[in-house]
């Protein structure tokens, strides 16, 4: 299959965040989906022309430094799979060739880009959350994430998210760590084509309805 993207590479983390468009934690944004963005934060970042350092917390940070660890365990682990690997310096993003608007950073590739490898690092706190993961139910935020790979990459036909979940015991002053589990979930792009379509008409409509033409998104609050 031809593909429809280009990879770029970038030095700095500035250049990336110039040239990062819509990416994977963007995707609930576009369903108005995500706890963390609304579509007009989306819509100010993408035109207010200036590269804005992506706001972090402890967690977050713990969870960025952990990521390559986590790789290299799973690569070790799974030599089924033949891993493709971010640069060590740098940052590369992948970009759609029809709508560069639409861009990815990937955890991983897989099988010569007909996989992907999406990391997750999560802290359990309460037993809804661990029954979720049990039965592979992901969280909708991290789910929209996995999709969009698909919707960047024509590529991909499969992709394994693999959660390292960290569950946490409250001691009446402050949460520990009890114990980890991990889990591989596969996600296959014919068992989502709809799910997969629907993402991708949301963030062709905003780019082309929103963006390009400056107008603000009219959002209509969930009840």
């Amino acid at each position: 299959m031809k593909n429809n993207y280009g990879c770029y590479f970038y030095e700095t983390k500035l250049s990336w965040l110039e040239n990062r468009g819509i990416g994977g934690s963007d995707a609930a944004t576009l369903l108005n989906e995500s706890k963390w963005q609304t579509l007009n934060d989306l819509y100010d970042r993408l035109t207010n022309g200036k590269a804005k350092e992506l706001k972090s917390n402890e967690r977050m940070e713990e969870g960025s430094l952990a990521e390559d660890h986590i790789r290299q365990l799973w690569a070790l682990e799974h030599k089924e799979f033949k891993l493709e690997e971010p640069p060590l310096k740098g940052y590369w993003l992948f970009k759609r060739f029809d709508n560069s608007t639409l861009t990815l950073t990937p955890d991983g590739l897989l099988d010569d880009r007909t996989g992907f490898l999406e990391i997750k690092d999560c802290e359990i706190k309460n037993q809804k959350e661990a029954e979720m993961w049990k039965s592979a139910c992901l969280p909708v935020q991290y789910l929209n994430q996995c999709l969009w790979y698909f919707v960047v990459l024509n590529t991909l036909t499969f992709g394994i998210l693999h959660a390292r979940l960290k569950f946490m015991n409250y001691d009446g002053n402050k949460y520990q760590l009890d114990h980890v589990v991990e889990y591989d979930i596969m996600i296959r792009r014919k068992e989502y084509r709809n799910d997969i379509k629907k993402l991708e008409k949301s963030a062709v409509e905003f780019v082309n309805g929103n963006v390009k033409k400056h107008i603000r998104p009219v959002v209509i609050l969930k009840l």
